[in-house]
């Protein structure tokens, strides 16, 4: 009797709505992250082309980037970089955009045995800037980062 009372009593928390779990929601996010990566490779390939280097009269310049579907912000964001390796330096530009919005939240420029940075990252309510690419990856972070 005991049991069949405890049954029920879950049996009714469940179907209230008090607990839910959604079991299909682990793979909804894969799937977004898929359909992000793809989105990310067409985005990429239209504004940037598909070299992954070229050489330039500043030196050698490769491409990469990474890609992450932001769970909590509901959107794609894709993070391109390019370093040029020259004679005597080596810059660093690294740009942040929403594939979905088509559009750029930040850009970070700087290298070693260069005396500049450049960084902004564009909120909400204008723009923030930082001096250093430690306070940019620290900017980005929300976007390419899940929140736990």
């Amino acid at each position: 009797m005991g049991n069949q009372i405890s049954i029920a009593i879950v049996a009714a928390i469940l179907s209230s709505g008090m607990i839910s779990y959604s079991f299909s929601e682990p793979n909804k996010v894969d799937e977004l992250r898929e359909r992000c990566g793809k989105r990310t490779e067409e985005f990429r390939k239209k504004q940037f082309g598909t070299k992954e280097s070229s050489e330039t009269k500043n030196g050698q310049t490769i491409n990469k980037y990474e890609t992450h579907y932001n769970a909590n912000l509901d959107k794609c964001f894709y993070l391109a970089r390019s370093d040029t390796i020259g004679k005597n330096k080596v810059t660093k530009v690294e740009r942040l955009f929403s594939v979905d919005e088509n559009k750029e939240y930040g850009m970070f420029t700087g290298g070693k045995r260069d005396t500049f940075t450049i960084c902004v990252v564009f909120v909400e309510k204008g723009k923030q800037k930082c001096s250093s690419e430690d306070e940019w990856r620290a900017l980005i972070k929300p976007y390419m980062e899940d929140a736990n």
